[in-house]
């Protein structure tokens, strides 16, 4: 009985595994049919066959609708430009998608309706199948004979700016959204790092929004553009920051300041590496000293402090080399500072957080409602919809929100001036007027986690300045009249953490790159190069370091691993100890091929 029993199981299974065979085969042969079937369609695109089959009226091509879907991106043979399709072949041309016949077609086209007079189609001028001079419409596009690309022409870049900002909305600058968690700087449109989309806003909701435009790149290139933009900022002609004959220029000057230190100087201060040994000392919080000594007076920086433009020469912390950049930015950070401290809104809203943070809310009323100075505050504000209460409440509900809170109320008026800087640095102002420049530093003045954001359940938000202080803030960014581009000011954002003593990845809510104001346990001195070496070196990590997004609890916050030079130029995502290994490597392997007085010094003796 029990073999009959085996016997059946056993024939059972044949039975299943011979019926699912024969499913398998019918499946494959389906497929292969298919394939088949798409290879001869393929041919016949290539012959012409199918080429009859879209009729032209008037010049143009149908609609969609009366054409097949494999006629939507053209013809293998030859591609239409974009301003002979219609909006529905232009919409469907935008869309990111592609398949077997059509490989990265995706957004050659985009349809920006009620933008331009005629047809609205136009070519995404850096997509890879418009680098062709017939598809390189002029329309919208030039045409570089000499390199054979295709670029945007910076005459439509208005047009760009308004159907790149209506798609994506305004984007918030804020160094931590409202739940506590950090925005992604390159994900505004698509997450895909080559995302076809992306590259027809390119540089229009975000400045240098490419994480990859460094990729393939040395590190002494990337050293040597990001030093010429804070030694002769040229917003107006960027590819000069590449350029052979301006850089042996600059690097002339800098010889003519660090050849008579020689290899082994006695100098007043030098870069080093600090680590502070934290979660029992099994993990390390990296600080990168561009100086061994920090301002500790003022709690600035030796180069916000320098007075420009300085005696010709070397100073000791390594400043005036980089003036026409480090200048500018020092005079809007103290055109900042002051409107901060004189501003009634700011000061009521230190008090406010003071007590939120050591009472709960009906003690808190109490205490508020007991001090002479917020009386003082709250009747200089003419503002009847002040209420103690909801603004406990919205403070402690910023504190606990996300995992490190969304607001910290230990920002000097410095460090608050800083955070305003770091936003609009990010920004583009291509394709913009002076209004829309205007608005746009309005948003980052406003976006501050020294206030908490407006939330959805708040009655009455209670604003974070006074809307004097933020015309006058506005003013300091000197906004030429006509807008459209970048200033030198706005230029020159970008070397602000160059200036700085101490640089840090912090935790959130602060984010890269800010400032520290303690001294720490040294790990690495490099006490034979100037700190203008070590300013250097961060010239080459500022861009893509001030863009990175702090890792979330995992395996990427305990990434310490040694960083490749290539992930030290497009890194997205860092912690302090990435920052760190990459400074490390640019100072002891890269700045000595700039000048040889940056590098470490020879050995001497037998081992030379």
């Amino acid at each position: 009985m029990q073999a009959s029993r085996s016997f059946l199981v056993l024939c059972t299974f044949c039975l299943l595994g011979i019926t699912q065979t024969a499913r398998i085969s019918r499946t494959v042969k389906a497929a292969e049919t298919v394939a088949a079937q798409n290879r001869r369609v393929a041919l016949k695109f290539s012959k012409g066959v199918y080429k009859k089959r879209i009729r032209i009226t008037d010049g143009k091509r149908q609609s969609a609708s009366q054409t097949q879907d494999w006629h939507v991106y053209g013809t293998l043979s030859g591609k239409s430009q974009c301003s002979e399709k219609d909006q529905a072949l232009c919409s469907r041309s935008w869309k990111e998608e592609s398949n077997w016949l059509y490989k990265n077609a995706a957004a050659r086209c985009s349809w920006v309706p009620d933008l331009l007079p005629g047809n609205a189609c136009v070519p995404n001028c850096l997509h890879a199948n418009n680098q062709d001079e017939r598809l390189c419409e002029s329309s919208f596009c030039l045409w570089k004979a000499d390199s054979k690309k295709c670029i945007f022409n910076p005459g439509k870049a208005k047009v760009r700016r308004a159907f790149c900002d209506r798609i994506a909305g305004k984007t918030d600058r804020r160094l931590v959204k409202a739940n506590g968690f950090q925005p992604d700087f390159y994900a505004k449109i698509k997450d895909a790092r080559k995302s076809a989309q992306r590259l027809f806003c390119r540089d229009m909701l975000g400045d240098d929004d490419d994480q990859l435009v460094a990729d393939g790149h040395t590190p002494e290139e990337e050293i040597l553009a990001g030093m010429m933009r804070c030694w002769r900022p040229n917003p107006a002609d960027r590819a000069s920051y590449r350029d052979k004959d301006l850089q042996a220029t600059m690097k002339a000057e800098i010889g003519t300041l660090l050849t008579p230190l020689g290899h082994s100087p006695k100098l007043e201060m030098h870069p080093k590496v600090m680590a502070t040994p934290i979660l029992g000392g099994y993990f390390e919080h990296i600080t990168v000293g561009l100086t061994d000594k920090r301002v500790a007076d003022t709690w600035t920086s030796h180069c916000h402090e320098f007075s420009y433009p300085g005696a010709p020469g070397l100073d000791k912390a390594g400043c005036h080399f980089f003036r026409k950049s480090f200048a500018p930015v020092q005079g809007l950070v103290n055109c900042l500072r002051p409107k901060f401290e004189n501003d009634v809104y700011a000061k009521l809203w230190q008090l406010v957080s003071e007590v939120a943070e050591r009472e709960n809310t009906t003690e808190g009323v109490l205490t508020l409602a007991a001090d002479a100075s917020v009386k003082d505050l709250t009747a200089a504000t003419n503002n009847p919809n002040i209420s103690f209460s909801n603004m406990l409440d919205q403070w402690k509900f910023c504190k606990k929100s996300g995992r490190y809170g969304a607001c910290d109320r230990w920002l000097s008026s410095w460090l608050r001036a800083l955070e305003i800087v770091k936003q609009v640095e990010n920004d583009s102002w291509e394709g913009l007027d002076a209004a829309g420049i205007r608005e746009l530093l309005r948003m980052r003045i406003l976006g501050t986690i020294a206030v908490p954001p407006v939330y959805d359940w708040d009655p009455v938000h209670i604003p974070a300045l006074q809307e004097s202080t933020i015309e006058a803030m506005t003013q300091c960014f000197n906004v030429p009249p006509s807008g459209g581009s970048h200033t030198v000011l706005k230029e020159s954002l970008r070397c602000m953490p160059m200036m700085w003593d101490y640089v840090q990845i912090p935790g959130l809510p602060m984010t890269a790159l800010w400032p520290r104001h303690r001294d720490e346990p040294s790990e690495k001195e490099f006490p034979t190069a100037h700190p203008l070496c070590a300013r250097m070196a961060l010239a080459g990590l500022v861009r893509q370091y001030t863009r990175t997004k702090y890792p979330e609890v995992g395996w990427k916050l305990l990434r310490l691993g040694t960083m490749s030079d290539n992930t030290c130029l497009t890194v997205t995502g860092a912690q302090c100890v990435n920052f760190g290994d990459c400074f490390q490597n640019f100072m002891e392997k890269q700045v000595g091929k700039i000048h040889e007085f940056c590098g470490p010094p020879p050995v001497a003796g037998w081992f030379r």
